[in-house]
């Protein structure tokens, strides 16, 4: 049973340990702590199964997110037997994600004050989906001024907006 789930939830094991080990150092403690909490709710109410949801790291550094639907059986005192059903839900949490970012942009465009605090908000929502440490927002008039407008500017660990600016077009 453990190697195919190695194959579908490929870990990190350092020499001398488990696949044990290597998924838990895969999966985030705070994910953990709602695994066990799970874990001991359904005991403690005499569930029969239950479900949790968890990230993993995989050895390329890529992030699962993951759904355990988990049936637990009483084998005597304080023995159980659990066994799960593990599913990769990472494409339905990504897509999930993309609809609130549409949603957080859409009401930064209708509720912000100015408009640096809806680009600003505009560039918080879509850092959840990109590595954008960078963002630009430009303007430019009709006609062969041959400038541009910065709008709205964050480079690198800048942050803010520094006010319209003229700069030449390249």
């Amino acid at each position: 049973a453990e190697s195919g789930l190695a194959e579908f939830l490929p870990v990190e094991i350092r020499p001398g340990k488990t696949y044990d080990d290597g998924w838990y150092r895969s999966v985030p403690t705070e994910d953990i702590a709602r695994i066990d909490e799970a874990t001991d709710r359904a005991i403690r109410e005499g569930q029969s199964n239950y479900t949790v949801e968890y990230r993993s790291e995989g050895p390329a550094g890529a992030i699962r997110w993951l759904q355990d639907d988990i049936s637990v059986e009483r084998l005597g005192e304080d023995e159980w037997l659990r066994t799960g059903v593990l599913t990769d839900i990472t494409d339905q949490k990504r897509s999930e994600l993309v609809q609130q970012v549409v949603y957080e942009i859409s009401e930064a465009t209708h509720t912000a004050l100015d408009p640096t605090s809806m680009h600003r908000g505009i560039h918080q929502s879509l850092s959840k989906l990109l590595d954008a440490p960078g963002y630009v927002v430009m303007l430019s008039e009709p006609g062969d001024s041959g400038a541009f407008d910065f709008v709205y500017r964050v480079l690198g660990s800048e942050r803010g907006s520094d006010g319209p600016r003229a700069m030449p077009r390249s």
